[in-house]
């Protein structure tokens, strides 16, 4: 019997201790993972790879998790997106495209109760897309 592939995670933030709280927890649901510490380098990693799931911060230097939204409208194929933001404006997370980002995780977030969420998206994303 095969083992099923892991759903692929992409943690997008500029801030070092984030990702690294982010793919532990990501790493802990049984998911591989990936980094990037902004924009740019995410969309590098998007067009090179394929990822089931991608966790974006919004407020980022050199290209912002916006202008990364606005560019993953063009794609083809892309991940579920989660916005994990500080940013607790609701004007400033309503205007997300809704059929790019799919949900937002507000820091300072509960470890356990984002580990259970980023494990359930992922393995969702990933069944649908094997089915």
């Amino acid at each position: 019997m095969r083992d099923e592939p892991k759903p692929a995670v992409l943690i997008t933030d500029d801030d070092a201790g984030v990702r690294g709280l982010l793919a532990t927890l990501t790493l802990q649901t049984g998911c591989t993972v990936d980094t990037a510490a902004n924009g740019v380098e995410a969309m590098q990693k998007l067009r090179a790879h394929s990822y089931d799931l991608l966790l974006l911060d919004l407020m980022m230097p050199i290209m912002s998790g916006y202008d990364v939204v606005e560019e993953m409208k063009n794609m083809e194929q892309r991940p579920a997106v989660i916005v994990v933001t500080a940013v607790h404006d609701d004007e400033a997370t309503t205007n997300l495209d809704g059929s790019v980002v799919s949900s937002i995780l507000r820091k300072p977030f509960d470890v356990n109760a984002a580990s259970d969420f980023i494990r359930v998206t992922a393995s969702a994303v990933r069944n649908d897309r094997a089915a």
